[in-house]
């Protein structure tokens, strides 16, 4: 039969080595512990001080000056600055104290951020409308330009190589599609035929095949010479066949 003795012996051995598990279970969480950059530091500090009140519990005592060494030990990595600053202070703190200072600077990075974020798309903003506002001013330009050059400069306009006649000079297809780039030495291809021509460009119209004709002579106004021309070589080039690959009427 055991005596008392033995079984407080025992008891007390079992006991001990629990608790020695324990403070060492703890002391590990402790020299563990490390903040990180994805969490906010004052969440961090809640459960650091957690760990600080199991460590009280089993009986182990830190120092208020070592608690407040560690804690800014512990700092995550983007607050280097900060912590440097923390550990230059000569005057001692007291654990509240820091946790203080750390919520004001927690406080004071977001805001920035936040501050930051809204300068930035603000800029991206202003840039947007003043590209568009360029947009709208240069294809303008180029409209109004082809326009007066159509008016009053048709012979910039002829063909290098015209596949009908010496006088196919009406077929100036400053008038395509797509606006609103200005080109020079362009490839383009005549109504009829898909013949390509070598031009000069110097403005683009949004006109369909269709249509080319006709709004061509309205904008240069089919009583002058010019419209003249453009009628009788279209209707010229009507009776004609134009041989797909060369590009030559047929005889």
């Amino acid at each position: 039969m055991v005596n008392a003795k033995a079984l407080c012996e025992s008891l007390e051995r079992k006991y001990k080595t629990e608790d020695a598990d324990s403070k060492k279970f703890v002391v590990s969480k402790f020299l563990d512990f490390k903040m990180v950059d994805s969490k906010t530091v004052i969440s961090q500090v809640q459960e650091f001080q957690l760990i600080l009140h199991d460590i009280h519990a089993e009986g182990m005592v830190l120092g208020e000056s070592f608690q407040v060494a560690a804690l800014i030990e512990k700092l995550p990595p983007t607050w280097k600055d900060f912590k440097n600053y923390l550990k230059h202070k000569r005057k001692e703190m007291k654990l509240e104290d820091l946790i203080v200072r750390l919520r004001i600077e927690e406080d004071n990075r977001q805001f920035e951020k936040k501050a930051g974020n809204y300068h930035q798309e603000a800029k991206a903003n202003v840039v947007e409308q003043v590209t568009a506002i360029f947009g709208t001013i240069i294809f303008t330009y180029q409209y109004l330009f082809a326009i007066i050059f159509l008016h009053k400069y048709t012979k910039l306009f002829i063909p290098t190589n015209s596949p009908c006649s010496a006088s196919a000079s009406p077929w100036k297809l400053a008038l395509v599609k797509q606006p609103p780039l200005v080109l020079k030495y362009h490839n383009s291809q005549l109504l009829e035929g898909n013949i390509t021509v070598s031009l000069t460009w110097y403005g683009k119209f949004s006109l369909t095949q269709r249509s080319i004709i006709v709004d061509f002579l309205q904008c240069l106004n089919s009583p002058t010479t010019l419209g003249r021309i453009l009628v009788a070589n279209h209707q010229q080039l009507q009776n004609r066949t134009i041989h797909p690959r060369r590009g030559q009427p047929s005889p």
